[in-house]
């Protein structure tokens, strides 16, 4: 039989229920249902005392009060949202880069110019391309390096990666190492050097044994000079 000296009064729902004799002093509600309850019921309105939280949430609680608006927020925060977004208006721009809108803070906004870290980085590449570069040596470096070395080769790479699937077409390996291979030659076609349809993804077993793989590549152009029937394909 239980004592009725070890029962207690939910707060919530006002049922009776059995409580430890140490914790008879600390318990105030019979399940975490009627603690979430009584919880939600404090947090409606802003003139909530301090004493409420600490009450209904314990010494870990996650939630107080702003320390200049005096609103309740996350522990910790200055301000509310709504009253921070009222003090620190944000300003729309455009991405420097891809023309997309994109909403900053009035700090943020001198800080920021770009949508993402993609963007940004085709940014600065083409802010530190040629003479504005601290490298620049008087344009010493092939135009096929620059372009192997710029952020739109490593774009064009990714997503051939995605679009295959990080698979390789021919084997069938997945992930691992893998390389984008141009289905028509780099050097012989440079108008589809970023061109989707003419990528694909391959492991580097199998991208050794491609046609125009390293040596394979230089001895057909050798052919085809030596033939003097060697064109650069523009499209």
């Amino acid at each position: 039989m239980l004592e009725k000296s070890n029962e207690s009064t939910c707060q919530t729902c006002g049922k009776f229920y059995y409580v430890k004799p140490s914790r008879k002093k600390i318990s105030k509600f019979c399940s975490y249902d009627c603690k979430n309850t009584d919880a939600s019921i404090n947090q409606r309105g802003r003139a909530m005392p301090h004493g409420c939280i600490k009450e209904a949430f314990g010494d870990h609680t996650r939630m107080s009060f702003a320390k200049k608006c005096g609103h309740l927020t996350k522990k910790g925060r200055s301000y509310c949202a709504r009253c921070r977004d009222n003090l620190y208006p944000k300003h729309v721009i455009n991405c420097e880069t891809c023309g997309k809108k994109i909403t900053l803070t009035n700090s943020e906004a001198k800080k920021y110019k770009c949508c993402s870290l993609e963007c940004r980085n085709v940014q600065i590449s083409k802010r530190q391309q040629g003479e504005k570069s601290h490298l620049w040596r008087g344009g010493i470096t092939e135009a096929s390096r620059i372009q192997r070395n710029s952020a739109e080769y490593d774009n064009w790479r990714k997503a051939v990666f995605e679009r295959d699937g990080y698979t390789c077409q021919h084997c069938g390996q997945i992930g691992g190492k893998l390389c984008a291979d141009h289905i028509k030659e780099w050097s012989l076609y440079p108008a589809l050097r970023f061109d989707l349809d003419n990528g694909r993804t391959l492991c580097y077993p199998c991208h050794h044994k491609t046609e125009n793989f390293g040596y394979r590549a230089y001895e057909k152009i050798r052919k085809l000079e030596v033939s003097g029937t060697l064109q650069y394909r523009l499209l």
